[in-house]
Order: structure tokens, then C-alpha cells, then sequence
């Protein structure tokens, strides 16, 4: 195989033309990749920032609510000591009420001939004596009874 230096020079610069072409495609693939990872690895670094201020306003949230949660039942104790130290207020007495019912109607009630008939004497057994003897009524007990 035989060629010129010219042919052989021509050849080489050829190569070498397209060998940098290619180192600098590759240059660019490589610098785009670069610049791909440390934007991904920015991106890494704020999430890793955020799961951190998350995770602190966590146990932040925990802490204050353990807090409360002492503070209430703090509060708690204190109002249960102090209705057993309050002596309870005495009601005043009030002096009961009798309310008899009776029926209005003159059939509903006792015998007039019982209830009017007057025996000396005192106690439970005279009381009512006059309902098993004959009674005389002036009027008669009929028309007092129907009153």
C-alpha cells in the first residue's frame, strides 16, 4: 500500500479532526451529565433540609402537646383539690308542706251522718262509733247527704 505524505498527512488530520469532534461531544455529554447530578444532588440536599425542619416541627409538635397535656391535668388536680377544700354550701332548711286533696263532690265524700255526728269521748275507737249506730238526722241524712 503506498500513499503520498500528502495523502497520509491529509488522512491524519482528518482523524485527529474527528477525534476531537468526538472528545467534544463527549465533553458536552459528560458536562450536561455533570450538571443533571449536581442538580439532583441540590435537589437531594433541600429534600434532606426539608425531611430535617419536618422531622424537628414533629418532635416540636410533640413536645408541646406533652406539655399541654401535663398542664391539663396539672389544672385538674388543682380544681379537684380545691372542691374538696370548699366546704359545700348547707341549703337552708325549708319547712315541708301538707297538701291534702279531697274530692269536690258530695258522693265522694264520707257519710255526712259519720263525719257530723258528735260523741263525747276521744280517741280513734269513739270516733267513728256513730257510723255503726242508727243515727237520727234533722234534716233527714238523705237530703244532707245529697248536699
Amino acid at each position: 500500500f503506498e500513499a503520498s505524505a500528502g495523502e497520509i498527512e491529509g488522512d491524519v488530520l482528518g482523524f485527529t479532526k474527528e477525534l476531537l469532534r468526538r472528545k467534544m461531544l463527549i465533553d458536552r455529554k459528560e458536562k450536561k451529565e455533570g450538571k443533571k447530578k449536581e442538580e439532583l444532588g441540590d435537589r437531594r440536599e433541600e429534600l434532606g433540609d426539608k425531611k430535617q425542619e419536618l422531622g424537628d416541627r414533629k418532635q416540636e409538635l410533640g413536645e408541646e402537646r406533652e406539655k399541654t397535656e401535663k398542664e391539663e391535668k396539672k389544672e385538674k388536680a388543682e380544681t379537684e383539690k380545691q372542691e374538696r377544700e370548699v366546704p359545700k354550701k348547707k341549703e337552708k332548711w325549708e319547712k315541708p308542706q301538707l297538701i291534702v286533696l279531697v274530692r269536690g263532690k258530695p258522693e265522694e265524700s264520707i257519710l255526712n251522718a259519720c263525719k257530723n255526728h258528735q260523741v263525747s269521748g276521744e280517741g280513734p275507737d269513739i270516733t267513728y262509733q256513730g257510723c255503726e249506730a242508727e243515727v237520727s238526722c234533722d234534716p233527714p241524712c238523705d237530703a244532707s247527704a245529697a248536699s
